[in-house]
């Protein structure tokens, strides 16, 4: 369920900011949840968002999401948190600027209300010509 609720807002805040902005599309999109997980429960903490034609026009020809194990410090070890990337995909022949959006969730174990959630991801991009980059960003929460 919170994977659809991020995907939503995942669209609808960009066609906002571009709307709002008229700044230049971008090919894609990364949103992080701000909001924080629970323990013993999924926690979707990361999405992104790859826009059909945008991509075409920036000349890349794939962009793909890459999620990292979690850790959660406890009682002075280090317990790792298993991730789960799931990507859905939208044929631009039916109309839509999506392409796909992909999701990073981290599966919580119970008992670790209070304790910090750090996990990170990244996104790699290949261009036209077969260039490749990659940039991402390490992530924190604090478990309640």
């Amino acid at each position: 369920r919170s994977a659809r609720i991020l995907v939503g807002v995942v669209i609808t805040s960009f066609l906002l900011v571009e709307a709002a902005t008229g700044a230049e599309p971008r090919a894609y999109q990364v949103l992080t949840e701000a909001k924080a997980p629970r323990a013993g429960s999924a926690f979707t903490g990361a999405a992104l968002t790859v826009f059909h034609q945008e991509r075409q026009a920036n000349g890349y020809r794939s962009v793909t999401l890459g999620c990292t194990r979690g850790t959660v410090k406890v009682s002075g070890r280090t317990i790792r948190v298993p991730v789960r990337l799931v990507t859905m995909r939208w044929d631009p022949d039916r109309g839509g600027p999506v392409e796909s959006v992909s999701t990073c969730t981290w599966s919580l174990p119970r008992g670790l209300a209070g304790k910090r959630l750090t996990a990170g991801y990244t996104v790699a991009t290949v261009n036209a010509d077969g260039t490749k980059a990659v940039e991402g960003e390490q992530l924190a929460w604090t478990i309640r």
